[in-house]
């Protein structure tokens, strides 16, 4: 992660005004962990969620957001279908 955010081809994109506090948190977690590239991005993903207010989340990669504090989180490809309603 630190060599992607100090390469001098790549611009990092930050949230304006008070979310921008998302990505110091993201990148502090990024370096200490010695996260995959891959992770980095569910990383990215849950704390701008959390800072929005998420609390629930679908995800059929319920491990990696474990952590983040989702009060409730579910796999969308395993809930089963309502039947009936016509709609």
């Amino acid at each position: 992660m630190r060599a992607l955010r100090s390469n001098p081809r790549w611009d990092v994109l930050d949230y304006p005004g008070p979310a921008a506090r998302v990505m110091d948190a993201v990148w502090e977690q990024a370096a200490t962990a010695k996260l995959p590239r891959r992770e980095g991005f569910d990383v990215r993903l849950a704390m701008t969620l959390r800072h929005h207010g998420v609390t629930e989340f679908a995800t059929a990669n319920g491990k990696d957001f474990a952590e983040f504090g989702f009060e409730r989180m579910w796999n969308p490809l395993e809930v089963k279908p309502r039947r009936g309603g016509g709609d």
